[in-house]
């Protein structure tokens, strides 16, 4: 073995990474610490026996980020996150007690129903029942006179159902109504009823109407019959015996039938009758008994229905004459017990298109 053989195994290999290795340390030390440098540490796998002894670094580092929330804690001085909680437990014990306050009120009230019977201004008597309603017009019309007439009125339709509504209104205690139709949809344009009504019979809605105006007053003195009159059951009408007889019919036979019945009835006083179309109405005020005035009605446009030009289903009529008609009819009422009947013409014609009346005077 020569000489130089001899110097090179004596010098130790591990002297050339000795230089080398210091380097690269102080670099891998500073790295961790900026924010952004992982992507630098990829080199670090090629050196595992160096990563293994820079990697026990971490776990000191690990209970510091759960050392920070008390560091914030401290810096922002709000424990309030902590005690959150607290309410939530305290809430029901708070609802516990409003239970508790809401279960003894509530046998508190109990008592209350006792003042059921409060005092209301309605007296009890039926006299001063009366007296009370219709002091408004008990110096204007004789309101004893108005409740002993006995009134028959045939239809319940337009004319007859606000009709009924204003003779309760002012005084009249004694009434049948005929009728046999049902309501329609359509019946609540110019009718008392409403849509919600539809398909029941016009009596009975009319009935339940007008119920809580006549309950333990003078219930049984009105009256309400299903049916149609014919000739061969209208002398059924001489039982009820009735002062004054009102035509609220749509047709020219039953009104016919009604004013022959009214010729030869034994003490009917007045005969009403009221006819609408579009914006017309025509109003009739007969003293049947008397001849003269019999007349004058019969000359009157009393044709069959087929001799009558038909109206279109949406130009038959609208509200207003159909209020003007119930007007007329109570003021009849209103004139045959001042016993003032023949201030009133026997016919009156109502044009509200062009705003002009017309009336036939009653033959002296």
């Amino acid at each position: 073995m020569d000489f130089l053989s001899m110097v090179r195994q004596s010098v130790p290999p591990a002297q050339a990474p000795q230089a080398v290795a210091p380097a690269p340390e102080p670099q891998k030390q500073e790295t961790p610490k900026t924010p952004e440098p992982q992507p630098k540490l990829e080199p670090q796998q090629e050196k595992p026996a160096e990563d293994k002894q820079s990697q026990p670094q971490p776990p000191a580092q690990d209970p510091q980020p759960q050392e920070e929330p008390q560091s914030k804690q401290q810096s922002t001085g709000e424990p309030e996150p902590q005690p959150e909680p607290e309410p939530a437990k305290k809430a029901p014990k708070k609802a516990k007690k409003k239970k508790a306050k809401k279960a003894e009120a509530e046998p508190g009230p109990e008592p209350a129903p006792e003042p059921e019977p409060e005092p209301t201004a309605v007296p009890l008597s039926e006299d001063e029942i009366e007296e009370t309603i219709y002091q408004g017009h008990s110096e204007l019309v004789d309101v004893e006179a108005l409740a002993s007439l006995k009134v028959l009125m045939v239809g319940a339709g337009s004319i007859g159902s606000f009709a009924a509504v204003a003779m309760m209104k002012m005084g009249i205690q004694r009434c049948r109504i005929y009728d046999f139709d049902n309501i329609e949809l359509h019946n609540q344009a110019n009718q008392i009823y409403n849509w919600r009504q539809a398909g029941k019979p016009k009596l009975d809605a009319l009935m339940e109407y007008l119920q809580p105006y006549t309950e333990e007053v003078w219930e049984a003195g009105w009256e309400f019959v299903s049916g149609h009159l014919k000739p061969d059951n209208i002398a059924a009408l001489d039982e009820y015996a009735p002062d004054v007889i009102i035509c609220a019919v749509d047709n020219m036979e039953a009104r016919k039938l009604l004013f022959e019945y009214a010729e030869k009835a034994a003490g009917c006083k007045l005969f009403i009758d009221a006819r609408i179309g579009q914006v017309l109405a025509e109003c009739y005020a007969v003293q049947a008994f008397m001849p003269d005035e019999a007349d004058l009605f019969k000359k009157s446009d009393l044709d069959s229905d087929e001799d009558l030009e038909p109206l279109k289903c949406t130009e038959k009529s609208i509200i207003f004459p159909v209020m003007f008609t119930s007007s007329w009819i109570t003021s009849c009422l209103y004139h045959l017990v001042r016993g003032t009947i023949s201030n009133m013409p026997i016919n009156l014609d109502a044009n509200f298109g062009t705003m002009k009346f017309f009336q036939t005077k009653r033959p002296s």
